[in-house]
């Protein structure tokens, strides 16, 4: 019965730090728990901040657009007192030269922008060999007469395009010099 009871005391000595391990791991493991339900709180927190800064911002974006809409509300467009003149009515010499004067400014107004969109087209044609030149240092030596020709037999289509924005450049900063 010694054998017995020493079996028992050897397995009751043997028992207790196996506990102690179980209780440490749950201890680890609930340790692990708490930092995790700590992280997600400050986590769930954080993205609750984020939110409220979002609907801020989108409110203030609507706010901001609303205020410039109201501003760039077109002006009450003057009634032309010249569109209820029938075509036969007698118009007054001065009433004419408004409308003429008005005429003439409508087309030089036209003018105008037809003669900076042509001056601006002239500036970036002259500046794409330019362009083309700074971004790709090796340009010059890789499109030449003997790559285009050899191009043009390959992909005509490309060879032209290519051909007809140099030639265009080439002639707007040969006539600028001038």
């Amino acid at each position: 019965m010694t054998e017995v009871g020493d079996n028992n005391s050897e397995v009751q000595e043997v028992a207790p730090p196996v506990e102690a391990e179980v209780n440490e791991v749950y201890d680890a493991k609930q340790a692990k728990e708490e930092a995790d339900e700590r992280n997600f709180k400050a986590m769930r927190l954080k993205n609750a901040d984020l939110e409220k800064r979002l609907k801020h911002y989108e409110e203030m974006q609507m706010r901001l657009m609303e205020a410039q809409m109201s501003n760039s509300v077109p002006a009450k467009q003057e009634i032309d007192e010249f569109d209820s003149i029938g075509a036969d009515e007698f118009i007054p010499k001065g009433k004419v030269e408004l409308l003429v004067e008005r005429k003439a400014q409508k087309y030089a107004e036209q003018i105008a922008k037809r003669e900076i969109e042509s001056y601006f087209k002239k500036q970036n044609d002259s500046q794409f060999l330019d362009r083309l030149n700074r971004q790709y240092s090796d340009f010059a030596e890789i499109v030449n007469p003997e790559t285009l020709s050899l191009l043009e037999e390959k992909e005509p289509e490309l060879a032209q395009t290519i051909a007809t924005r140099i030639k265009s450049a080439c002639r707007v900063t040969n006539t600028s010099k001038r």
